[in-house]
């Protein structure tokens, strides 16, 4: 039995490598697998070796950033997400990141005025749209927040039960019940076992 959250990635033989040419997308695919199975601290040992290969491989530098985010290392998720977007400056969704980051660690205003820039060339990505309403929200701006979440809804291809979830809540804020018990039984449609979502029901027509 191999507990792989004590991981560590082979060491890259830099030594070896001579006129060899060595890729270190190995690295970065086992470091996305140990990343999606929570695995975040072997994961970021990985991209750390992927970089001793290749110092300027975009990749290692997202996969440091959404590692350091999950484990709430905010300062250094900011690092890596820099240097990736000063390389892809046109990356929407890494742009998205960088955003929440600056959001998580406090600077709101910084945050809204990078998500300002992107929305003028993504006027239709539902992940910005949900990073100004966690904005908007901190600041206690619930009616600005409640216009962010519907949008983001609007614009999610699927319906995206999360953005669906935060819209009937904050509605629920805004003491518009029977709406947000609209959004709620839309909810159930789709995920007609989910006790929360029965329980919400239940309390706003109990109210």
């Amino acid at each position: 039995y191999l507990d792989l959250k004590f991981w560590t990635a082979p060491k890259a033989e830099l030594v070896k490598i001579g006129a060899k040419i060595i890729y270190p997308y190995r690295y970065i695919k086992r470091g996305r697998a140990l990343k999606e199975m929570g695995c975040f601290k072997a994961a970021i040992s990985e991209a750390k070796e992927a970089l001793k290969i290749e110092p300027n491989c975009v990749d290692a530098f997202i996969l440091l950033g959404n590692c350091y985010e999950e484990l709430k290392e905010y300062n250094l998720a900011l690092e890596n997400y820099r240097i990736a977007v000063a390389m892809f400056p046109r990356d929407s969704g890494l742009r998205n990141s960088f955003a929440l980051i600056l959001y998580h660690l406090g600077y709101l205003h910084e945050s809204e005025d990078h998500l300002r820039v992107l929305l003028k060339s993504n006027p239709k990505d539902p992940n910005i749209y949900h990073a100004f309403y966690l904005i908007y929200k901190k600041q206690g701006k619930i009616k600005e927040a409640e216009i962010m979440i519907n949008k983001a809804n609007q614009y999610s291809k699927n319906k995206d039960i999360k953005y669906l979830n935060l819209w009937a809540d904050i509605l629920f804020d805004l003491k518009d019940y029977h709406q947000s018990i609209n959004v709620y039984k839309s909810i159930q449609k789709i995920i007609p076992l989910n006790a929360e979502i029965k329980k919400n029901i239940e309390n706003i027509e109990n109210l």
